[in-house]
C-alpha cells in the first residue's frame, strides 16, 4: 500500500480502505479484460487450422482434434479465472476487512520485519525483540498476534472471540497504528484516552499503549 499511496495524505483509515479498494476492482477489470483478449486471440489463431482441416480433410484431422482440446482446456482455464475474478469483487468481506487485514500486515512486515521471518521460518527471536515475551505467532491469513493470559480453547473463543484472546499486533509509531487509534477515538466519541485504550486492546496490542 505504502508504495502506491502516501500514507501521509490520509487523515482516516476508512478513506485509505475505500481507496484501496478501488484500486484492486479496478486492477481485477483490467485483469479480466487482458484474459478475454487473450481467450479471444486463441480463438482466432485456431480457427484458419480448423477451417483448413475441414476442407481438405487431411491426415492432419487427428493432430487437429487433439490441438483443439488442448485449446478447449486453455480457454475454460482463463474463463475460470475471470469467474474467480468476478467472484472476489463481489463478496462484501473483500470490501473492507481483506483490504484492512492487508494493510495491517503490510505495517507489520515493515516495523516487525525481523520478527516477522524469524516466525515463518520457525525459529526462535532473539531476546532484544519487544515480542519474544507474548509469545507470538503467525495466523492463517498472514496476520502477526500475540498469545494472552486466556488459552484459546474453542470455548474461551467463543466467549471472548478471537481478537481478544490473541490480539493483533500494530506497531506503535506506524502511520496505519496512528489512523487506527484516530477511528477508535472518534468511534468513542473523543471520549477520554483510557475508553479509546480499552476499546483498542479488545482487537490489538500495541506496545506500550499505556504510557
Amino acid at each position: 500500500v505504502d508504495s502506491i499511496f502516501d500514507l501521509a495524505n490520509f487523515s482516516s483509515i476508512d478513506r485509505l480502505i475505500s481507496i484501496a479498494q478501488k484500486c484492486l476492482i479496478w486492477k481485477y477489470h483490467a485483469e479480466n479484460k487482458k484474459i478475454a483478449k487473450q481467450i479471444r486471440d486463441i480463438k482466432s489463431e485456431t480457427a484458419p487450422i480448423n477451417s483448413y482441416n475441414l476442407r481438405f480433410k487431411t491426415h492432419r484431422a487427428s493432430k487437429s482434434t487433439a490441438l483443439n482440446s488442448k485449446v478447449k482446456i486453455k480457454i475454460n482455464r482463463l474463463q475460470d479465472r475471470i469467474k474467480q475474478n468476478r467472484k472476489l469483487m463481489q463478496q462484501r468481506d473483500f470490501k473492507y476487512q481483506q483490504i484492512e487485514n492487508a494493510i495491517i500486515i503490510m505495517a507489520q512486515k515493515e516495523s516487525y520485519q525481523k520478527e516477522y521471518k524469524l516466525i515463518l521460518d520457525k525459529k526462535e527471536l532473539p531476546r532484544s525483540s519487544t515480542l519474544k515475551k507474548l509469545l507470538p505467532y503467525i495466523d492463517e491469513e498472514g496476520l502477526l498476534r500475540v498469545r494472552t493470559r486466556i488459552n484459546d480453547t474453542p470455548e474461551n473463543l467463543s466467549k471472548f472471540g478471537k481478537d481478544k484472546i490473541n490480539p493483533i499486533v500494530l506497531p506503535r509509531l506506524h502511520k496505519i497504528t496512528s489512523l487506527i487509534i484516530l477511528k477508535f477515538h472518534k468511534a468513542c466519541s473523543h471520549h477520554n484516552e483510557k475508553i479509546v485504550v480499552l476499546n483498542l486492546l479488545q482487537r490489538y496490542y500495541i506496545n506500550k499503549i499505556r504510557r
